[in-house]
């Protein structure tokens, strides 16, 4: 009974083992099917001149050989950057800027890579290129960016200052540069100076922007260098700047409170002096009134010595010298007093001309940190102005690229158009000595297979069972009230019994790879609500309406 329990469960693990296998191979070969198309996530930068690659690629990879892919950038007429149709490269739709600078790998196709290979890039290659395959209705948008060989000029600007040790700092910051830069600060000398590190920021648009900070003294010299430089080529744009000397001693935000802190110290001082000289004043007035009552007391002793005839002249002399002598003392103290008066008087005016030697420097420095102030707003606006200029300048090469690629495609479609019309007079000819020949074909064989509704093209159909020989043919479309366009059909063009053959206008896409393709250089777009009138003439002159 165990055997049999151990046998069973034996077999469910093998079934449970084999389902899952088989699982795991269907839901492998289900996703083998689902390819994507995928490329970089981060916009691909590039510098003028340079040749680079859009990557594009299936995963998982297949054969994408016998494909119709296409690179496309919706802001050009035409839109084709690259088309490869038919296992070749298809030439005739692809934008003049791009002719012989736009190429494929074929041999990479067969792993499912359809990178765009782009040579002499130029800066109006810059924009969004779409990689798309059309029958499996797969696309990946890439950004290019074209910066050109060096960035913006540098801007200086004042960071701060240190009064106290007599230190300035300045800050210098580029922007729009690729690859990325280094920058360096210079004295007068062009010697190094020592810097903090360079900060490095990248944008969204893959350029770098650089900034750094510098600390200089008074024993520098005053010129300093801002200069950015590329590592490899070294292209660079540099700013000069001349630090003024009263930047290293005062500046308007420092100078006010030490004027402040001095003005109340002098205010300090001069009242204490003040004090000093009163209490000098008033300890002298005691000693005066003090000296009066003493002269008092000397009169009435010499009253009492006359009175007092007893005493000897030893007496009177002695106290005669004691009586002088503190007058004396007195006296002395005077001229004291007004010698230290005096003094505090110069003292006094002393601090008032340094008080006003104050005001004039605090006025210097004002005076300093407006012209400061001033050259850096000049500076600030004659940036503004040189970036205008310049972006005046590229949107100027821009309109110039522009008119010349107009002008080139003008004299392509004005040579297709004298081709067109020698080909017809050559069918007329022809038609002119086959006039006696049977087997012509009938108007009524060539039908209206469709009409766009969009306005691209016009499908016609050989509903016969025979070859029709289109030479000397027109196809002739009307849209509302407007004057007819005329197609003339190009000599020995033949349509196969079923055949359907598309007729496009320039720059439009065939929807049908398997149907002939048939470009009408003239053709006009239409709308939805448009009428339209088709009519086929044969080389006979024999109308019929297709719609």
């Amino acid at each position: 009974m165990d055997c049999m329990q151990q046998m069973d469960g034996l077999l469910l693990q093998k079934s449970h083992r084999i389902i899952t296998a088989l699982f795991f191979f269907i839901l492998l070969h289900c996703c083998r099917g689902q390819s994507q198309l995928f490329g970089p996530s981060q916009p691909i930068v590039a510098r003028v001149g340079d040749d680079i690659t859009l990557p594009c690629h299936l995963k998982p990879a297949m054969d994408i050989t016998a494909k119709t892919l296409e690179w496309t950038r919706s802001d050009l007429d035409p839109i084709f950057v690259f088309v490869w149709r038919a296992r070749q490269e298809f030439e005739k739709t692809k934008h003049p800027s791009y002719k012989e600078r736009s190429s494929l790998s074929a041999d990479e196709l067969r792993h499912g890579n359809m990178s765009l290979k782009l040579s002499s890039v130029n800066v109006s290659d810059k924009g969004t290129y779409k990689c798309y395959i059309v029958e499996m209705d797969k696309e990946f948008y890439i950004n290019l960016v074209v910066a050109s060989d060096i960035g913006s000029s540098p801007v200086l600007s004042l960071a701060g200052t240190d009064v106290e040790k007599g230190e300035v700092t300045l800050k210098c910051e580029s922007a729009a540069w690729y690859p990325e830069p280094e920058l360096l600060w210079l004295d007068g000398e062009g010697n190094l100076l020592y810097a903090g590190p360079t900060e490095t920021l990248r944008g969204p648009d893959g350029l770098y922007t650089v900034s750094s900070r510098v600390t200089v003294e008074k024993r520098h010299s005053n010129n300093i260098t801002c200069r950015v430089q590329q590592r490899n080529t070294k292209q660079s744009k540099e700013i000069h700047i001349y630090v003024p000397d009263e930047f290293f001693m005062f500046t308007p935000s420092s100078a006010n409170p030490i004027n402040i802190g001095l003005a109340v110290s002098l205010a300090v001082s001069i009242m204490l002096i003040i004090i000093g000289v009163f209490f000098v004043w008033r300890q002298n007035k005691k000693n005066v009134k003090s000296a009066h009552c003493d002269g008092c007391k000397e009169q009435e002793t010499r009253n009492h010595s006359k009175r007092d005839k007893t005493e000897t002249d030893q007496e009177q002399e002695k106290l005669m010298r004691q009586n002088i002598s503190p007058m004396e003392k007195k006296q002395e103290a005077i001229m004291n007093f007004e010698e230290s008066t005096e003094e505090l008087k110069h003292q006094l005016k002393k601090k008032e001309a340094e008080i006003i030697e104050l005001k004039k420097q605090t006025e210097n420095q004002h005076a300093v940190g407006e012209k400061w102030k001033n050259a850096n707003e000049k500076l600030k606006e004659a940036h503004r102005q040189l970036e205008e200029k310049n972006a005046e300048i590229s949107n100027m090469k821009k309109e110039e690229e522009k008119q010349e690629a107009d002008k080139k495609l003008r004299g392509d479609d004005k040579q297709d158009f004298q081709q067109e019309k020698k080909q017809a007079d050559d069918t007329k000819n022809v038609d002119q000595q086959q006039a006696g020949k049977p087997n012509k074909p009938q108007t009524g064989d060539i039908t209206l297979d469709e009409v766009d509704r969009s306005g691209d093209y016009i499908c016609l159909k050989n509903a016969s069972s025979e070859n029709k020989v289109m030479t000397g043919w027109e196809l002739k479309l009307q849209i509302n009230d407007n004057e007819p366009l005329t197609h003339k059909f190009k000599e020995n063009f033949t349509m196969k019994p079923g055949e359907i053959v598309t007729v496009r206008r320039d720059g439009a896409r065939n929807p049908y790879p398997t149907n002939a393709d048939l470009r009408w250089i003239y053709m006009k777009s239409w709308k939805p609500e448009d009428t339209l009138k088709i009519d086929l003439i044969s080389s006979t002159g024999k109308k019929h309406r297709l719609n």
